[in-house]
This record gives structure tokens, sequence and C-alpha cells, in this order.
């Protein structure tokens, strides 16, 4: 399968990083609406190829500025654990794409555990029940920030632990 490679050299002169930002999530919004209006049970994958390589780009373009806004907005001493939980958020949750029974695109999530690998200074004991809404309470949390009200999943982090490594 060919790579596209698109360049954004120029753009951030031209738009703050909050306008790309804005610019490019505008854009997949609009690769979203695209799909929901003309995709149905009958559409193939001749069609629906060029939207998804066109969300793909998309949420290309917006994963470094957005990755970088995380570390660069983390106190210095925590920058490491936001670069790593970082990296593990971008990291495919291995969930499946065929439905092994059916054979056909598998379009909803599994119920497939997602492992989590917290490295930090410290040792945490960590809640084995949560899910992925609780992964944005904990990196905040490790942050040195509260969540806001509207997150409603707890931080999967339960107790510091003591003891030398």
């Amino acid at each position: 399968m060919p790579a596209v490679v698109i360049s954004t050299a120029g753009l951030e002169e031209l738009l703050s990083p909050l306008g790309f930002a804005l610019a490019v999530v505008t854009a997949i919004a609009a690769a979203f609406l695209v799909m929901g209006l003309t995709w149905g049970p009958e559409t193939g994958a001749s069609m629906m190829a060029p939207h998804l390589a066109l969300l793909g780009a998309g949420f290309g373009l917006v994963t470094a500025p957005t990755s970088a806004a995380a570390v660069d907005g983390a106190p210095p001493g925590r920058r490491g654990v936001v670069s790593g939980l970082v990296i593990g958020l971008r990291t495919p949750s291995g969930e499946e794409l065929i439905n092994p029974l059916t054979g056909e695109p598998h379009t909803q999530h599994t119920c497939y555990p997602v492992p989590l690998m917290l490295i930090d200074e410290d040792n945490w004991q960590l809640s084995s029940g949560g899910g992925l809404s609780g992964i944005a309470p904990t990196v905040l949390q490790l942050m040195g920030f509260d969540a806001p009200a509207g997150m409603t999943a707890p931080s999967l982090l339960l107790a510091r632990l003591f003891w030398e490594r």
C-alpha cells in the first residue's frame, strides 16, 4: 500500500498552534459528517478508502501538536511520565478489526481488557476494574491537576506505595 506524506511546512507560520489544531479538528469533523451522510450498509471499500485516508491524515496532523502541548503543560518534574502516557494512549489497543464469526468489519468497541503500563518515579497501586475512561483522570492526577467535573470516571491510581525498589 503506498504511503502518503503530507507536508505542513509553512502552515504553522500562517496559523497559531491553536488555529492549526482547530483547522485540522474541523477537517476531521467534516470527514466524520461526510461518512455519516454517505455511508450505508452497502458502502464499498472503494468509497470508504478516501474518506478514511482523509480522516487518518487529519488525526496524524493533530496528534503531534496535541501530544507536545500535553507534555509542555506538565510540571517539569513530571514530563517524562506524561510523555510515556501520551505514547501509551496513542498505541492501538488491539481491538478486532474483523468480526471473526461473520468476516465483516467489526464496528463496535470490544470488551477486551486494555493493558496500561505506568512508569513513574513512585510505585502505585492501580485499579484493575477501571476502563479507558479512567486514563484521562489518571494522567491529570499524575500531572498534578484535578479532573474537571465532567469526567465521571475515577483515576486508576488507588494509593502511592512506599518501599524501596
